[in-house]
């Protein structure tokens, strides 16, 4: 974590020599553990790569899933899982990686990678996730388009939702080198 809050700063202080200035994106995933289709996890996991062995150990955890609660020293009956990630074990953060990580990989093909300077060099800056929250640094109007398509592709493919009151954007003004002042809002951050 300390890595990406280490590039966010960076990013944000280059910021200030891009010509159009640039837009933060932190966006939270609603309930991203509860939403997930398992289909969407088999799939991702066939598409990775992972063995048949493996894929079947995986939806064998899965066939039956049920909580059940103790209530007034009665255990409740059953309640089944019908979708939805596991929890509450060491492993289940694991899923949850495969399961986003075809919208990492589309949100970085998409070329939505911000390009900064540090030390005389070209840095690009990925899209960057941390548990449910992701970050994305679209710094032009084209790159928030193809980031609106992508998101919408993934909703409706996976079940997925970001929480409108838990997403953030900063945005962060070009300077103008002799008065230290804001020189260009582009019109798309409005």
């Amino acid at each position: 974590m300390r890595d990406n809050v280490s590039v966010l700063i960076l990013t944000i202080e280059q910021s200030r020599y891009l010509p159009d200035g640039l837009v933060v994106l932190s966006l939270n995933q609603e309930k991203a553990y509860d939403r997930g289709t398992w289909f969407w996890l088999f799939e991702t996991m066939q598409a990775i790569g992972f063995s048949e062995n493996f894929i079947r150990a995986t939806k064998f955890m899965y066939q039956a899933p049920a909580v059940q609660f103790l209530l007034n020293n009665q255990i409740t009956h059953p309640i089944l899982h019908h979708c939805g990630i596991l929890q509450d074990n060491p492993l289940s953060v694991l899923p949850y990686i495969l399961a986003i990580l075809p919208l990492l990989n589309a949100l970085n093909n998409e070329n939505l990678m911000t390009t900064v300077e540090f030390q005389n060099d070209d840095i690009n800056i990925p899209t960057i996730a941390y548990a449910e929250d992701i970050l994305i640094i679209p710094t032009f109007l084209e790159a928030y388009y193809k980031l609106h398509k992508t998101l919408k592709q993934f909703y409706k493919i996976r079940n997925a939702r970001f929480s409108e009151s838990k997403t953030t954007a900063i945005y962060s003004p070009t300077f103008s080198t002799e008065t230290g002042q804001p020189q260009y809002s582009p019109p798309w951050v409005q």
